[in-house]
């Protein structure tokens, strides 16, 4: 434990922290240092969605790319998940292949990412023959983005593949960012009606709705803010395992 936890590994978790967290509170985010800075990580985190509905449209059959606009200033959806033509179980057949292709890598390189990512494999096929396809790609793209923050946390905690106490630090802080303007996202959602309204009520290019808006579509019982709760719970939950995957893993690597 003492290893796991040591000076240096606490210091910069703490300093992370903070920094994160100067971005988003409203005494300082809009220091113009902090603001490019989220300027910044704004648009990786929209790579990372994008890329999460577009992964998980492919699994489930539909053809897909992704688009970001952030970086062009064009930032009223920040991008989007470009989709061809309609679900094709050929597709999906070809997809999935590839997948099983990238679980026997794992198991060849003796990886414990080998289970979790058949059980994924498992619960996409069975997902894809029920209605809530468009449930879940909606919500893959915070998710998405949350699973690398959860990554980078990790990759940062163990000291994973880091060239240095740099790139260390830079691990922790993408980490603690994604996660965190995520959830600070789903926050505002949960509990500011006023930006839930605007939210909902808001289409993106005139066409279609926000994610945990479509969400609800797919779910008629559910609501946004219901949606929003469930993104925040997520968040921590991410949070959670990485650390607690890192602590299984301490003595893997060298710190």
């Amino acid at each position: 434990m003492a290893a796991f936890l040591n000076r240096s590994t606490c210091v910069m978790l703490v300093s992370a922290i903070a920094l994160t967290a100067l971005t988003f509170l409203p005494a300082t985010r809009d220091f113009t240092v902090f603001r490019i800075i989220a300027l910044g990580m704004h648009v990786g985190d929209t790579l990372f969605h994008e890329i999460g509905h577009s992964l998980f449209h492919c699994l489930f059959g539909q053809p897909a790319v992704p688009m970001i606009f952030t970086v062009f200033g064009a930032d009223q959806a920040g991008g989007m998940s470009m989709t061809f033509g309609e679900r094709s179980h050929l597709f999906q057949f070809i997809s999935l292949a590839a997948f099983a292709y990238g679980c026997k890598w794992l198991h060849d390189g003796d990886s414990y990412l080998f289970i979790p990512a058949c059980v994924f494999g498992l619960v996409i096929t069975a997902v894809s023959f029920t209605t809530y396809t468009q449930l879940i790609v909606a919500f893959m793209g915070h998710g998405t983005s949350v699973a690398m923050g959860g990554f980078f946390l990790y990759r940062a905690i163990i000291y994973l593949d880091a060239r240095g106490d740099t790139e260390r630090w830079l691990n922790a802080f993408f980490g603690f960012y994604l996660i965190g303007f995520n959830f600070n996202f789903a926050y505002g959602l949960a509990f500011d009606a006023a930006v839930r309204s605007e939210y909902s009520n808001l289409t993106m290019f005139g066409a279609g709705h926000h994610d945990l808006v479509m969400m609800t579509e797919e779910l008629p019982h559910l609501s946004v803010e219901g949606a929003a709760i469930f993104m925040m719970a997520y968040c921590i939950a991410v949070c959670a395992i990485s650390i607690f995957v890192s602590y299984y893993h301490r003595n893997d690597y060298e710190y």
